[in-house]
């Protein structure tokens, strides 16, 4: 634990070793006090908050009276960086490097029941490689299992923040599921995926196609546009989450065109992308059910769809609907939370379907 005295001798010894060098000892010691400010005491951060802010008014009053140049602006964006001001590519990266550090039940619990259910679904993927698969059951088999990768990828930058990224994950798996069941009832699609034109597979295969193909309802095809405009398309639902105006952000009440990079902070992002890793990993459980259930134990599969569907309901009803609720005024509060009781609705549709198959049929699925 770095103490006050500790860094009281640090900025002697930076003081020592760079006489006559007043702008090296500042960076130096804002470095140091960047790499090592999580091991510091209570008291340590204090100090060193203090002095930083200090020298941070002075280096910036000073430079006001300095002619542009290059120093200049390297000096500028050094002191902005400190203070957070300016992005730091190397601290963003490191952050994704890092395991999180913000964690509360919504997420503890969220991530709990897609890691839990992520494993179910890897472990049931497991036990059809047993059997011989060809043509469309393999291509199915392989779709499934690279759903995986965009799990893996979307769950580490929910985790981290970056819900708006990774939401493009969720929206590449729903896209693979509605082609794996659009292969399923109509396999003349499949020879189009795998040995059709670029023109054959733009006019059958375009999500927007395969969803009316599929016969998906009003609703689904707002969610996924909602989606998309929302992660994946620079769109303006996009740029929204990436800039805007604050009022009131300079100090005096002014409005100020504010950037965002790096973790995001607003709450309506944060259920939206765990609200859809949730769906997207029950969604995904569900397709290998159907499309693989003939290889899989009946007496699992039910245990499975009862305590997922329990405890996706039970995350549902204790952190989206009851928080967005509560947060009315977001203006895409109503949008998600619509999105997410249909998906809830979808679920619970496909469950009672396949409970009443798994009981006319003992055994396997």
């Amino acid at each position: 634990m770095i103490s006050v005295d500790d860094i009281q001798r640090k900025i002697t010894g930076l003081m020592t070793e760079n006489i006559g060098d007043f702008s090296k000892m500042v960076s130096e010691l804002m470095k140091w006090g960047g790499e090592n400010y999580e091991e510091m005491s209570p008291e340590g951060k204090q100090k060193l908050d203090g002095i930083t802010d200090e020298l941070h008014k002075f280096l910036v009053s000073e430079l006001k009276k300095v002619p542009d140049s290059l120093e200049k602006r390297i000096a500028q964006r050094a002191i902005e960086i400190t203070s957070g001001q300016h992005i730091s590519v190397q601290r963003l990266a490191d952050e994704l490097e890092s395991a999180p550090d913000k964690k509360d039940s919504l997420e503890i619990e969220g991530y709990s029941y897609f890691s839990k259910y992520l494993q179910q679904g890897t472990d049931f993927l497991r036990d059809t490689k047993s059997s011989s698969h060809a043509g469309g059951r393999f291509v199915v088999l392989v779709l499934l299992h690279g759903c995986i990768n965009e799990f893996l990828s979307g769950s580490h930058l929910v985790r981290h923040r970056y819900f708006v990224s990774a939401c493009t994950h969720f929206r590449n798996i729903y896209e693979t599921l509605d082609l794996i069941e659009l292969f399923n009832l109509d396999p003349k699609m499949l020879e189009i995926w795998t040995s059709g034109t670029f023109q054959e597979k733009w006019n059958h295969l375009r999500p927007s196609v395969v969803r009316k193909k599929l016969q998906k309802d009003e609703i689904a095809d707002d969610i996924y546009h909602f989606i998309s405009d929302f992660s994946s398309h620079p769109g303006f639902l996009n740029f929204q989450t990436i800039g805007g105006v604050v009022k009131g952000s300079d100090g005096e009440g002014n409005q100020q065109a504010v950037i965002f990079v790096g973790e995001s902070k607003i709450e309506s992002h944060r259920l939206f992308a765990y609200g859809h890793l949730l769906t997207s990993t029950q969604f995904w459980l569900d397709s290998i059910i159907t499309n693989l259930g003939e290889f899989l134990l009946s007496e699992e599969l039910l245990r499975v769809l009862i305590d997922s569907s329990k405890e996706y309901d039970l995350w549902m009803d204790k952190y989206s609907q009851k928080t967005l609720t509560d947060k009315g005024s977001n203006p895409k509060a109503s949008e998600v939370l619509e999105s997410l009781k249909v998906a809830k609705a979808k679920k619970d549709e496909f469950i009672r379907e396949l409970e009443e198959k798994i009981k006319k049929k003992p055994g396997a699925v």
